[in-house]
Order: structure tokens, then C-alpha cells, then sequence
């Protein structure tokens, strides 16, 4: 992703280790920027947004999709626990639906110059999204009683075996994202790190830190640091060094990284929606 240097939400240095002061000065830095969050959250909720990588398209499609993914979910919940199996049923048609079309056609609102996988993976999730749609009605048309327990998990098995698809197709996608599109080698020299830190699982605070790369492509100079950023406060690049790096050619800001925490959450997501589904086939009444 591009560096900029008036991010507050970073902070940096030029030491690959860090030191105990530059560890304060981390803390510091982060603790500075949320208390900007907090006294001006509008202000800074409107900066993050235009700092956020990709086009005005692609920002007003991927805050789309997660109120429409929002919204879905709550709808579902709501009807399975009033026992209205048939508008449950429904939502999750037009949920795959949607998301299908959104996803054939997000490409052409514009790239984010974020870590993503290659544009005809996504169009090939989008194609299995539209089918699983169609699978979901499909199962649900095989029960006559639109009423009874068996049609809902029906329908849930056909939800849960596109997803499961859908989280394969993610998974590949990641193992190969060197090749498909971070595919273009470029000279580049480590010029510092950025830090900051993100929240874990348990509620804790993770150091993360990347190397900010200078370097040239097509006669256009970028500073730019890997689209993810790894756990820790040690880098693994010297300062100053110069090395190769892969970049995406179509977003030249885009540069490789460690993919294996995507790979790794995107495997287990599938796995638990393959169980889910014979778990439920093994239930249906």
C-alpha cells in the first residue's frame, strides 16, 4: 500500500529491531491516535475513509456490502427465531444473489489498492455465489412444507456447501497471489518501518510493523509498504538495503507480502462450513 507520511495511524523509524525508545514512542504514537479518534470520531472517521486505499467506487461498494451483509444476517436471525422459515429462506437467496452481482461487477468500480486476490478470482467467487443462489432455491423447491424444520436446513446445506466453495476458491486464490498478482519484480530500497497496532482475538493489542519500500515503476516513483503487514515490532529487512520485491502491475502501490494468515483463515472458514453442511445433512429429519 502507498505510504503516507501524514498517517498519524503510524508510526515511523528507520530501525529494523526496535528499540525500548522507539517501543515508547510506538505507544505513544498509537495512544495519540485514539485520542484523536475519540475527540473528533466524525472527523477522524471522514480522514480514515479518504486515506483508505481504493477508488470512490470501490469504497461506496465495499461499505455496501457490509451493511447489506449487516442486514442480512440480522433479517435471517430474526425470522429463523420466529420460526419464519419462508422469508429466511428468501433472504438468503437475494443475499447470494447480490453478492453475486457485486462481485462480477466490482472490478469495474474500481481496483482497492489493498491485498486482494486476482480479478478473475473474485469473478469466479461472484459466478459460484449467483449458482449457490440458484442451489438454495433449487433445495428449497425439493420440500413441499415451506413450514417445517427439514425445508430451512435444506436450504441452510445448499447455503453452507457455496460458502464452502466460496472460502476454496478465497483459499487458492491466496496460496497464489505471487503468481496472479503481485507478478511484476521491481528494485526497490528499504528506506524504514512503519508501526502501529491491531487488535487479537483475546481483546489484546498486536504490535505489526512493515518495511517501507522506495522504488520506480514505469518511470513513476512510489514509497510503499507490503499490503500485509506482519505481527511484531522487529522487521526482517535492513534499513537502507536494497532487494527485489514483486508489485502489482495494474496498482504499482501494491506490494507482495505474507498471505499465510489469509490462507490459514480463509481454510478454516471453509472446513467449518463443509462440517456445518454434513453435520445439518446428517440431522435433516
Amino acid at each position: 500500500m502507498r505510504y503516507d507520511p501524514d498517517n498519524r495511524k503510524y508510526y515511523f523509524n528507520k530501525e529494523m529491531i526496535l528499540s525500548e525508545q522507539g517501543k515508547r514512542e510506538l505507544s505513544e504514537c498509537y495512544d495519540q491516535y485514539g485520542m484523536e479518534m475519540m475527540a473528533s470520531p466524525f472527523e477522524a472517521m471522514n480522514d480514515a475513509m479518504k486515506r483508505a486505499p481504493g477508488s470512490h467506487g470501490e469504497k461506496i461498494l465495499s461499505v455496501l456490502i457490509g451493511v447489506s451483509l449487516f442486514i442480512g444476517i440480522v433479517a435471517t436471525a430474526i425470522c429463523l427465531s420466529a420460526k419464519q422459515f419462508d422469508a429466511a429462506y428468501w433472504i438468503m437467496i437475494f443475499l447470494f444473489f447480490i453478492f453475486g452481482i457485486i462481485f462480477a461487477v466490482r472490478p469495474f468500480f474500481g481496483v482497492s489498492d489493498s491485498f486482494s486476490e486476482s480479478v478473475i478470482m473474485v469473478r469466479i467467487e461472484g459466478v459460484v455465489s449467483l449458482l449457490t443462489a440458484a442451489g438454495v432455491f433449487l433445495a428449497g423447491r425439493m420440500v413441499t412444507d415451506h413450514s417445517s424444520v427439514r425445508f430451512i436446513m435444506t436450504a441452510v446445506i445448499a447455503a453452507m456447501i457455496g460458502l464452502f466453495i466460496i472460502m476454496l476458491i478465497k483459499t487458492i486464490g491466496y496460496i497464489f497471489v505471487r503468481q496472479t498478482v503481485y507478478r511484476q519484480t521491481v528494485d526497490a530500497t528499504c528506506i524504514g518501518y512503519i508501526r502501529t497496532y491491531e487488535s487479537a482475538s483475546n481483546e489484546s493489542l498486536t504490535p505489526v510493523n512493515a518495511p517501507v519500500y522506495d522504488y520506480s515503476y514505469e518511470g513513476v516513483r512510489y514509497q510503499a509498504f507490503p499490503d500485509i503487514m506482519d505481527r511484531g515490532t522487529d522487521g526482517t529487512v535492513q534499513v537502507g538495503s536494497s532487494c527485489k520485491i514483486g508489485i502489482d502491475p495494474n496498482r504499482p502501490a501494491c506490494v507482495n507480502c505474507n498471505a499465510k494468515r489469509y490462507v490459514v483463515t480463509m481454510s478454516v472458514f471453509a472446513l467449518m462450513f463443509l462440517a456445518a453442511a454434513i453435520i445439518l445433512f446428517v440431522l435433516l429429519p
